[in-house]
């Protein structure tokens, strides 16, 4: 049965008690956002001692990022049951054979993030006869005009020579 000489207290303590639970989720949201910085530098390389004359990473942590991009090649990149069935997709002289005997399309680049960490991922030739290079699934392409790019000379030099 409810107790009218209790209620009071019942429903002080109720009350008391939400407003802890309150007060305890309000702290839930996470941490406060940090002020952004400026966007991490992104650079297109073809080489880890073409990454490090950037001077924004040694030689060494260019060819760690690399390594693991041509690991991510090696893994991910589409593969074609004829030579001629990738220069269809992919482009003439844009294919190289795997160690399967089957096709995939060339690694040309490398697009490095210099974030904390540092990223790579690896470029193939862009479609469209376009100067630049695309990303494995063509979703993302770079092209050497863009100005907000470390684009290196060699880099442009390989975009360049795949428009035919």
């Amino acid at each position: 049965m409810f107790n009218l000489e209790r209620a009071p207290f019942v429903m002080i303590r109720n009350v008391l008690l939400l407003v802890c639970l309150s007060a305890t989720l309000a702290g839930c949201g996470g941490s406060p956002k940090k002020a952004a910085g400026p966007a991490a530098a992104v650079g297109i390389y073809t080489s880890g001692a073409d990454c490090a004359d950037s001077k924004k990473l040694k030689l060494e942590q260019c060819d760690e990022l690399i390594h693991a991009a041509v690991t991510e090649h090696h893994q991910t990149a589409k593969t074609y049951i004829s030579l001629r069935l990738c220069e269809v997709t992919e482009g003439p002289d844009h294919c190289e054979r795997t160690e399967e005997n089957a096709f995939r399309p060339k690694l040309q680049a490398f697009l490095i993030t210099f974030s904390t960490p540092p990223s790579a991922q690896p470029l193939y030739a862009a479609p469209d006869k376009q100067v630049g290079f695309a990303n494995n699934d063509k979703s993302k392409t770079v092209l050497a005009v863009d100005e907000t790019l470390l684009f290196s000379d060699n880099a442009k030099f390989v975009a360049e020579g795949n428009v035919h």
